[in-house]
């Protein structure tokens, strides 16, 4: 049994982007949990697109929390 078309075009734009930032391939913890969200969306059309809107997000949010920790530990 393959996986759910939608969330493969999900996890190849997720991974891409996550790969380029992290230098590694995503788990398939972080993909199933995203990717479910996304799936469950109905207005979605694009899930390729949405994967790597995603990564973006995750990738600006641990960025932000490092520039938050370097400014406490100064």
């Amino acid at each position: 049994m393959g996986l759910n078309p939608k969330f493969e075009k999900y996890a190849e734009g997720f991974s891409k982007v996550f790969e380029e930032y992290f230098g590694a391939k995503p788990t398939m913890g972080v993909l199933v949990f995203n990717g479910w969200l996304a799936i469950k969306d109905k207005k979605l059309k694009n899930f390729k697109k949405a994967g790597e809107e995603h990564a973006r997000l995750l990738i600006g949010a641990a960025e932000d929390k490092e520039l938050k920790e370097s400014k406490i530990n100064g």
